[in-house]
């Protein structure tokens, strides 16, 4: 009886563990579809002479909403969790799809140059922590470095630059890889790269402005990326 129920525990362990995907960031998608993030969270470092980041501290708990911009709407979707003890801790479900669009829409590029995909529904979601006196943006970085604070500015600005991930939520299959002309059409020398591979389900995409050209690829992110909260 005892070897029995030893092998239905090992089994029962094996299943949940194979249902839980990681995507990188203290990012995990459970069972049932929804986003999980458990991961230790980080602020500006407002420091003159050398600015960067620090961890939060633990006495910083805020709410969190998550959601996709549509236009000038934003639907915001179900979110358990927040900021607790200055890390990030969400479970964030799946969206419907009243709140995405068509992959051609979202990376505003005509259908003829995708693969496939071009019509199946997505979504580019953001994160925000809300204080009621700042809006604040949550934002996963590597190889970033901090600027600031600028003097153009009549406030302390600084300014975040790296390579952005950002998840993704697809109905389906999307590809699209190459160069598309920024004008699409219009001759210049200036271009965006794509090598966009999504399936159904949560996806992860890496923005990289530092390359010579816009580049946009669907990658994980590496142990060293950061979430940080910043001022909007």
């Amino acid at each position: 009886m005892k070897k029995h129920l030893f092998l239905l525990l090992l089994t029962f362990t094996v299943l949940f563990c194979a249902q839980a995907q990681s995507l990188g960031a203290g990012v995990s998608i459970d069972a049932q579809g929804s986003l999980k993030i458990n991961a230790p969270l980080y602020i500006l470092d407002k420091n003159p002479q050398k600015p960067g980041i620090k961890r939060a501290p633990t006495s910083l708990n805020l709410p969190v909403v998550a959601g996709f911009h549509i236009g000038d709407d934003f639907g915001q979707l179900e979110v358990t969790g927040g900021i607790v003890k200055g890390r990030i801790s969400l479970i964030i479900k799946k969206p419907d799809e009243v709140f995405l669009v068509t992959a051609a829409s979202l990376l505003n590029i005509p259908s003829v140059r995708f693969t496939s995909g071009a019509d199946v529904k997505v979504g580019d979601m953001s994160f925000y922590a809300d204080d009621s006196e700042y809006n604040y943006r949550i934002m996963l970085f590597s190889n970033f470095h901090v600027e600031g604070p600028l003097p153009t500015y009549d406030y302390e600005q600084y300014d975040i630059n790296g390579v952005l991930y950002k998840y993704i939520y697809s109905l389906g299959e999307v590809i699209i890889s190459g160069n598309v002309d920024k004008n699409y059409g219009v001759k210049e020398t200036s271009y965006r790269k794509f090598d966009i591979r999504l399936k159904n389900g949560w996806n992860v995409t890496k923005y990289n402005p530092d390359k010579p050209d816009d580049t946009l690829t669907s990658s994980l992110p590496p142990s060293n990326a950061v979430w940080v909260l910043f001022e909007i």
